[in-house]
């Protein structure tokens, strides 16, 4: 198994991408530390999991470096150290267009999206760096790389994230640590099926005409899974990844390359 015996924090656990990113690291043999601010959503996720002895749900604010520093503490506590690390939290404010976007939204959305990250590594860099083969992966997003009306807090917030991955690299490395991203698209997920419910409704269509619209500028003609960026980011934490640092990983079903 690709993390046998390895532990990994995974930090933003939410019904979607955190739950997958969860149980493949379990599937693959991980200790796994599932933390978000929800405490019960975290508890039904530990009890679907293959061994839920070697899981830990852990309530957990990622704009607070105390409450990053005390996850840490209890992943150390429990599994002996910390071999990996997901930074999934994310705050995605309403869409708005520049002119009308609030002091308040740009702060918060670097808060989670950008210092959230660097909290949860720094309070983890100790156990990561005695690991011997400590692993970071955060999670970006194409809005960084496409500019959309209406998300530009959100687009610039996932741009710093991409360039603090790769200071991270540069300086963690020094200490065996190494640190990536993965950048999804439109991730099909409860979030997005939700959403298109919705637009559906609004525009009198099937949801699966929606589901077209919504996914016909990927090359591969569909929207990316939770599952799929799972195994990638599984992946970046692995051995079969130890010579790959500072890497940003699209993981996208080609959005970044459709019209």
């Amino acid at each position: 198994m690709m993390l046998d015996g390895r532990t990994v924090v995974v930090a933003g656990v939410g019904p979607g991408l955190g739950r997958a990113i969860v149980e493949t690291s379990a599937r693959q043999g991980a200790n796994v530390v599932a933390a978000a601010r929800t405490a019960e959503r975290l508890a039904d996720i530990v009890r679907g999991l293959p061994d839920p002895a070697r899981a830990l749900a852990v309530s957990a604010d990622i704009s607070d470096l105390a409450s990053c520093r005390h996850l840490a503490e209890l992943a150390v506590d429990r599994f002996g150290g910390i071999d990996g690390v997901v930074n999934n939290a994310v705050w995605l404010p309403a869409s708005a267009p520049m002119p009308d976007t609030m002091e308040a939204d740009w702060s918060r959305a670097f808060d989670v999206n950008v210092t959230g990250p660097w909290r949860v590594v720094m309070a983890s860099l100790d156990a990561l760096a005695a690991s011997g083969r400590g692993a970071v992966v955060n999670v970006g997003s194409q809005a960084a790389k496409r500019s959309s009306p209406g998300l530009g807090i959100y687009a610039a917030s996932k741009s710093a994230l991409t360039t603090i991955t790769d200071s991270m690299a540069t300086e963690l490395g020094t200490r065996g640590v190494r640190v990536n991203e993965v950048i999804p698209g439109s991730i099909l997920g409860p979030a997005l099926a939700a959403y298109l419910e919705g637009e559906a409704e609004r525009s009198g269509i099937p949801v699966e005409q929606a589901l077209e619209q919504r996914s016909s500028h990927a090359a591969l003609r569909r929207l990316v899974s939770p599952q799929e960026i799972a195994n990638v980011v599984v992946f970046l934490l692995s051995d079969l990844a130890s010579g790959v640092t500072g890497a940003h990983v699209d993981v996208d079903c080609g959005v970044r390359l459709g019209r």
